[in-house]
């Protein structure tokens, strides 16, 4: 797909892009079922400066990671909504059944992409019973430097022909498996829409009011008070809808707009932590580090 050029995805045409990924524009670059490569599959895609995805549902679950270039993106989907800048490193993980109304996308950018269909992880040696159900929540835009590692690690053994064998290729994919199930999964069995989660509504108040409010002191008593429902059954339905409790949410969204505006690169270190409510550039330094892997130096330096 040629800068410029837009992608447009509906029902109708959404087979014409599903051979190498299904759902998923994109002119593929390279894939594992062209190669030797046994672990969990693995393609490589270019997506053009703009494009959209229109009501679809992903029928198997992956992880993408954005290996080149940045790009906008916004998710409107039945219950999760996101937008925001993704970078070089940048992780997205859908679970299978997840359904988007529309995915729009601006900027030209690379994805390696790990497909987890839950034959293929199922059949992988040694992974624990709950690693083997792997019950993933969405997440996109997110940086994780261990699993940013494993899914390069995986790339570059596949772009050289697979020269470290089937064993090699499945200790990597095992290890993914198992860091999505520690990090990315679901507290409890249950889609962001099980019985004790926030309904469609509930969730866009929570969600713009942590929004307009991310430099505040964002309280339980606060957020349960958006929705008017007590501080624990705020906190559990939270949970079962975002798969984190809800400071560790603020924290990631505080984070994911000091990753924008360190890439305006116009404000210091300093003032961004003191904007987003940090009481200190320590201690914005290492919620940062500890959300992305890297310090906010070293992710500027990486633009």
């Amino acid at each position: 797909m040629n800068r410029g050029e837009t992608f447009s995805v509906s029902p109708g045409n959404a087979d014409r892009y599903s051979a190498n990924n299904p759902g998923c524009p994109g002119e593929c670059i390279f894939e594992s079922a062209e190669s030797t490569w046994s672990g969990l599959p693995v393609v490589v895609k270019r997506f053009g400066a703009l494009g959209r995805l229109r009501d679809h549902t992903w029928p198997e679950g992956q992880v993408s990671m954005v290996s080149r270039g940045q790009v906008d993106l916004e998710v409107d989907s039945p219950a999760f909504r996101f937008s925001g800048r993704l970078f070089p490193g940048s992780l997205i993980v859908i679970p299978p059944g997840f359904e988007v109304d529309l995915l729009r996308w601006s900027g030209s950018h690379e994805a390696t992409i790990v497909e987890l269909a839950k034959r293929r992880v199922q059949s992988l040696p040694l992974l624990a019973q709950g690693e083997r159900s792997l019950a993933l929540v969405p997440r996109f835009g997110f940086m994780d430097r261990e699993a940013e590692g494993l899914i390069a690690t995986m790339r570059m053994e596949v772009e050289s022909d697979c020269p470290s064998g089937r064993a090699f290729a499945e200790s990597v994919s095992i290890a993914l498996a198992a860091r999505l199930a520690s990090n990315v999964a679901q507290a409890r069995p249950g889609g962001p829409r099980a019985k004790g989660a926030l309904t469609h509504e509930q969730r866009g108040r929570v969600v713009e009011y942590i929004a307009a409010h991310l430099s505040a002191e964002l309280s339980l008593k606060e957020l349960s008070g958006v929705i008017e429902v007590s501080q624990g059954h705020f906190a559990r339905m939270f949970r079962e809808t975002f798969g984190m409790p809800p400071h560790r949410y603020v924290i990631e969204q505080r984070i994911e707009k000091a990753k924008r505006l360190i890439a305006d690169d116009f404000q210091s270190i300093l003032d961004i932590a003191l904007s987003l409510g940090f009481a200190s550039q320590s201690h914005f330094t290492a919620m940062f580090r500890k959300v992305t892997g890297m310090s906010p130096r070293q992710f500027r330096a990486r633009l």
